[in-house]
């Protein structure tokens, strides 16, 4: 909306903090609440979109400064269970906004496919159990008895 005002009064209080990051602005177009719903369907639905319990809990007192008629508007998982595909079905979706386009952002990490990752996995495990067949008896015990014997054969002992 500011056609990068935004961004260049951030980049100056950045360069006055002799702060030095990177900033990317990014543009969107169509209607916001199908790309929000386009963004966080696919990781909501195959469970790939956790929430830290202390950031439910900044969420919830972040909001304590509104209206209490209009507090929960503000808040993210109302704004999550608000939003439909209809123009302008929330009166504030800022917060559901930024966790869209972090999940945008992060797509490809999001984009592994799970059956290629644990038949990965599988084919690890079959190739270090190649290599030692026992590794997985290794513990403390089979690695004292494994010491004991291999200090002299079994019969020098009984003499």
């Amino acid at each position: 909306m500011g056609a990068g005002v935004y961004t260049e009064t951030l980049r100056g209080h950045f360069i006055r903090k002799q702060i030095r990051v990177g900033i990317e602005e990014v543009w969107s177009s169509g209607q916001k609440e199908l790309r929000i719903i386009d963004s966080l369907e696919p990781a909501i639905s195959s469970h790939k979109l956790l929430f830290d319990i202390n950031m439910l809990e900044h969420d919830i007192l972040s909001t304590q400064k509104y209206p209490a008629a209009t507090r929960q508007s503000y808040q993210l998982f109302w704004q999550l269970t608000k939003l439909t595909r209809d123009r302008q079905s929330l009166a504030h979706d800022d917060r559901l906004d930024c966790i869209a386009q972090g999940v945008q952002y992060l797509r490809s990490c999001l984009a592994i496919d799970a059956e290629k990752e644990i038949a990965k996995k599988k084919q690890q495990q079959l190739e270090d159990y190649q290599k030692n067949p026992y590794g997985v008896w290794s513990n403390s015990f089979t690695n004292q008895a494994r010491k004991k014997f291999s200090q002299g054969s079994a019969l020098s002992r009984f003499k």
